[in-house]
């Protein structure tokens, strides 16, 4: 019931379609719990041991993480940035794109429903909210967007030695080689290039065919 609320919400505020939008939601929903037992393993502590020495490796919390996710899958992307922050103990602010601020808030809400008070916490804003964000006294900024705004992100982290995850845009390449499935390969070119109105960092964005196959 809320994953259909929030892809109604979804396709209200940033006009993906029905299909998508609750494609978007409904697997997120899905990963949920797959997603915290995988973090809860890689957690876990580690033991390393010789002849002569046996060592254990704990990681504990930095403390405060930034999340600050883009407006393409409004739901999933905080997610991926909210869920591992928590389950390896930290607090979370999170900044949703302010192109889809009540996607992100309705996220949160959901997520809020069982965290304890302050743990995660919403700001709303454009560049100036992020900016600021970014230079207060956070350990970890995980951001997906743009390689613009990743390189500032990165260079105004530096003097602190914040830690930085970033997942940037890229320019994708789909290769088909000659003994390809040509119909396939067509058929996904088409698919992943427009999926979204392409605007997905994975998207298909340049497609490099051997000469022998160019013309089918």
């Amino acid at each position: 019931e809320e994953a259909q609320r929030i892809g109604n919400l979804i396709t209200a505020e940033m006009g993906k379609s029905t299909k998508e939008a609750q494609g978007e939601t409904t697997y997120g929903a899905s990963q949920f719990i797959s997603e915290l037992e995988s973090a809860y393993e890689a957690f876990q502590p580690e033991e390393m041991s010789d002849e002569h020495t046996r060592s254990i490796l704990y990681r504990d919390p930095l403390g405060v993480s930034a999340a600050i996710t883009p407006w393409n899958f409004p739901m999933l992307m905080p997610q991926q940035c909210i869920l591992p922050s928590l389950m390896a103990g930290n607090s979370v602010v999170f900044k949703p794109s302010e192109e889809t601020p009540l996607v992100g808030q309705a996220y949160a809400d959901v997520l809020n429903e069982f965290l304890p008070d302050g743990v995660l916490q919403v700001v709303h804003g454009a560049d100036d909210q992020g900016k600021t964000l970014v230079a207060s006294e956070i350990d970890l900024v995980v951001f997906t967007g743009s390689r613009e705004v990743g390189s500032k992100i990165l260079t105004a982290c530096g003097p602190d030695l914040k830690r930085v995850v970033l997942e940037l845009g890229g320019k994708d390449a789909l290769i088909v080689l000659e003994d390809a499935d040509i119909e396939a390969a067509a058929n996904y070119a088409v698919q992943n290039s427009f999926r979204n109105s392409g605007q997905v960092c994975v998207s298909t964005e340049r497609i490099y065919v051997e000469e022998a196959v160019a013309d089918e």
